[in-house]
């Protein structure tokens, strides 16, 4: 008998979640339409999220959105959390907007590692490269980062031994990161990627970054097509900012690829321009690859949409809506650098509004000139 998954979970606390296996059953389809959990997120999350909204009228996108308007604070955090994982659950895919609060002092804040880690969405990828005439720092980027999501620094395990003295773990297992790096080699050879460096601090962390790399390799023994090289995170970003034509497919733990994600973020224009895809084996889970509220855009009419409409086009991409997808990938690019619409972050005096306008434009002479 198939097992279903519980949408109660059983897991007490997000820091541990329980491994389980299920039986694989379809992408919840009603009516000739996806169900997806829309994740509005705060800030700026609103309006982009209407955008996205617009997006998929004008293309006439088979997708249904549940919507769910992320939690503003820590009380009744449980209640909120456990919400939006049902959601997700239910639905198996979700595009999601930056959810923070301003309430710092509790675990409970902490929503977007308490999802990631109960769904286990082990793994992200971040496809960092230039976009022709938005000026960046540098244009001889096209790297993949696949970040290991649910282990490291960011499992929040700390504590207070005595007062002015804090201990804080670093965890990582095997099983974690066989996990992550069978995953990532297969995506790496399916993309065409074939030099693989694994990042680490193995000087410092001699046994949480040593077995990373091990593990990797041992891993590796299988993909004989794929070059495989270390490096020191010291030098790796230094390769990054100097050199990084020379990287192609990077391995790197949690914290030192948030670090990375957000240098090249900054080296091709800023942090409204990429998008980052999570994945668990049974969830989905796409959103900007930089997480900001930006709430000092709020009603102004000046936020990026970019790294939201890629989220949604990655998201197409996912539920094999290649048309759909393109679509919006042309209509960005075109936008980005025939009309030449840039909004002030990455140089411009562009309203998100005009922008939008020419994306819609752009999509609709895509499905005249290419019909379904």
């Amino acid at each position: 008998m198939s097992k279903f998954l519980n949408v109660i979970s059983e897991v007490q606390h997000y820091k541990t979640p329980v491994p389980q296996k299920y039986d694989f059953f379809p992408l919840p389809l009603y009516g000739g339409k996806y169900m997806v959990t829309l994740l509005v997120g705060g800030g700026v999350g609103k309006e982009l999220m209407q955008f996205v909204r617009e997006v998929i009228e004008v293309g006439r996108t088979p997708i249904k959105f549940e919507e769910i308007f992320a939690p503003k604070s820590a009380h009744n955090a449980e209640r909120d959390l456990h919400h939006i994982k049902t959601s997700i659950r239910r639905n198996r895919v979700a595009l999601k907007g930056c959810i923070e609060t301003k309430d710092k002092a509790t675990e409970k804040s902490q929503f977007n590692l308490n999802i990631k880690s109960e769904l286990d969405l082990y793994i992200s990828i971040v496809h960092c490269r230039p976009y022709l005439g938005v000026r960046c720092l540098n244009p001889n980027i096209d790297i993949i980062l696949a970040r290991q999501n649910t282990e490291g620094e960011y499992l929040m395990l700390e504590h207070e031994t005595v007062k002015g003295n804090v201990e804080s773990m670093k965890v990582i297992t095997k099983q974690k990161t066989e996990q992550f790096a069978k995953w990532a080699l297969h995506y790496a050879r399916a993309h065409h990627r074939n030099k693989v460096t694994i990042v680490h601090k193995r000087d410092v962390y001699a046994l949480a970054d040593g077995m990373f790399v091990d593990t990797i390799k041992e891993q590796a023994r299988d993909f004989k097509d794929l070059r495989f090289y270390t490096m020191s995170l010291t030098n790796f970003l230094e390769q990054l900012i100097k050199r990084p034509q020379t990287l192609d497919f990077v391995m790197i733990p949690n914290l030192y690829g948030c670090v990375a994600t957000n240098i090249v973020c900054g080296l091709l224009g800023g942090p409204g321009l990429l998008s980052k895809k999570s994945y668990s084996d049974y969830y989905a889970v796409f959103e900007p690859a930089v997480g900001s509220l930006a709430t000092q855009l709020e009603g102004k009419d000046l936020a990026n949409p970019v790294a939201t409409l890629n989220a949604l086009r990655d998201m197409l991409a996912y539920l094999k809506m290649e048309k759909d997808a393109t679509a919006i990938d042309c209509a960005i690019r075109r936008t980005l650098s025939v009309d030449k619409i840039h909004t002030p972050d990455i140089g411009g005096n562009g309203k998100t509004s005009e922008f939008m306008e020419r994306v819609k434009f752009h999509i609709r002479n895509f499905f005249c000139s290419q019909p379904r």
